[in-house]
């Protein structure tokens, strides 16, 4: 019989079992689909008074969870900012201010009454039903937009739709509003300001590990959360990621600093979007030799700067 160890990992499959059972409005134990398995995932031969609440058909475990984890990539989002999607992507998800870019829709048969411009149209729909508050719809001067027409013969007699020149007064109960806003050019800096998310193949994702346990950088590591800055200095030819105080935190791999270190004058910001945690156990063996500790962590990395 398996013993089950507690832990924060197993109490978060435990939620995910009373999950499951609280949308099938409260299944009892059943073992006629298969094997079962605890809140550590490894099947269980009899039922114990400590994991018989847990128990469940682990083949439906599984299936949940994927399907729990899908939902929560597809509604979660990283910070404040404005998230860029495609109109596809955004199914299912709500914001309270949309804008929809112009550009390329023509690409559909030139039949507006084709089956391609009626899926187009359809999708178009679907990026103008995303918006809880405001939406905006952007069309390029002369660039003859499909579908913006057919919004304008819905309103009757112009009542309640406002063109370019139109009275403020008469914007006041419009639903559909049609201005030519003045748009001043952004600084050059905002122009040329590039996003990159590093990936684990960007840092030197062992660097931690190798130091002994009761080293300064674990306690640094753990105090970092998402969304904390983070500074940059050279060593030799590395590039350290440091905290404000000049801790070292993190590493780039020899690959990322040879890419980088020519332009880190262009690095504007370095901000933490994530910690991962590692363990020896999932280290490769000519790796784990060097490794002076058996946890810690690496923090995954946006970093800001300005394009040449």
């Amino acid at each position: 019989m398996k013993t089950a160890h507690p832990g924060p990992w197993r109490d978060l499959l435990a939620d995910l079992i009373d999950d499951w059972r609280a949308e099938l409005g409260g299944v009892p134990r059943d073992t006629s689909n298969g094997p079962t398995a605890d809140a550590d995932g490894a099947p269980i031969a009899e039922p114990a008074p400590h994991v018989d609440s847990l128990a469940a058909p682990a083949s439906e475990i599984a299936e949940f969870c994927w399907e729990t984890l899908a939902e929560q990539r597809r509604e979660r989002t990283l910070g404040n900012g404005v998230l860029l999607a495609t109109l596809h992507a955004a199914k299912g998800l709500e914001f309270p201010h949309v804008l929809i870019a112009d550009g390329g829709w023509n690409r559909a048969a030139p039949d507006s009454n084709s089956t391609n411009a009626e899926d187009e149209r359809r999708i178009f729909y679907v990026g103008m039903t995303r918006a809880r508050q405001t939406l905006t719809l952007l069309e390029i001067a002369g660039g003859h937009h499909p579908h913006l027409p057919i919004l304008r013969a819905t309103v009757p007699d112009g009542s309640t739709f406002s063109s370019p020149g139109a009275p403020t007064t008469a914007h006041r109960d419009n639903w559909l509003l049609c201005d030519r806003p003045i748009i001043q050019p952004p600084p050059a800096e905002v122009i040329q300001r590039r996003y990159c998310r590093l990936t684990l193949a960007d840092l030197d994702i062992g660097y931690a590990g190798r130091q002994p346990a009761d080293a300064p950088i674990h306690r640094h590591l753990a105090e970092l959360h998402a969304g904390d800055e983070l500074d940059w200095r050279t060593e030799a030819d590395q590039l350290l990621l440091i905290t404000s105080n000049g801790d070292p935190v993190a590493r780039l791999s020899r690959r990322a600093a040879n890419h980088w270190l020519p332009h880190a004058d262009r690095i504007r910001r370095i901000c933490v979007v994530a910690l991962l945690h590692r363990n020896r156990n999932r280290t490769e063996p000519e790796y784990a030799a060097a490794l002076r500790c058996d946890t810690w962590e690496v923090p995954m990395i946006e970093i800001c700067w300005l394009a040449p």
